[in-house]
């Protein structure tokens, strides 16, 4: 959104079509557990290192991210914990953390600019880490923008239900979708 928002601003609009999954955005609400990492750099300062060398809190933490917690599996977990190890990513991870409300609040002075592009908003029904019940908040940004929910699916539909999800990028992105209904 932000590369659409301020590309547009510029008046050199790169982005014709956002694909929106589960997004982030400056009108979601959050629980305290994440507030609380976004709010208190300490807190912040003994997840990350917490997270990369606890088996434990991996597995919490991408069970929460799944509609369905059973579907992570032991392979989910190793992918993911993988990637946490590579150097420089949970730098990376910590400082998207702490620029969160700027971003954010950035995002949203830019919001206006969004209004001329067709979105799509697919949102799993069952996502712990952004509520799905922001996702008409969000619409409102766009003059043209299609809420499609994902029953029972969590914050990544594209791995818990990759058919459905498919299906629904691929008409929308490859313009099937019809007055901006999918």
């Amino acid at each position: 959104m932000m590369v659409a928002a301020l590309s547009a601003e510029r008046g050199r609009p790169r982005v014709n079509r956002l694909l929106l999954v589960d997004p982030v955005h400056p009108w979601a609400e959050y629980e305290w557990q994440q507030k609380l990492l976004i709010d208190c750099p300490p807190a912040l300062t003994l997840f990350g290192p917490a997270l990369l060398h606890s088996k434990l809190l991996q597995i919490l933490f991408l069970r929460r991210l799944y509609g369905d917690p059973r579907l992570v599996t032991p392979g989910t977990i190793e992918g993911y914990t993988k990637a946490l190890r590579q150097a420089g990513t949970l730098q990376y991870g910590t400082g998207v953390v702490r620029s969160w409300r700027k971003d954010l609040s950035d995002l949203d002075r830019l919001s206006a600019h969004l209004a001329k592009i067709p979105a799509a908003v697919v949102w799993g029904t069952e996502d712990h880490a952004v509520k799905v019940e922001s996702a008409p908040r969000l619409c409102q940004v766009f003059e043209d923008c299609e809420f499609i929910p994902m029953p029972g699916v969590g914050h990544m539909p594209m791995e818990e239900a990759p058919e459905q999800f498919n299906a629904i990028a691929t008409r929308f992105l490859g313009g099937g979708c019809r007055d901006g209904h999918c």
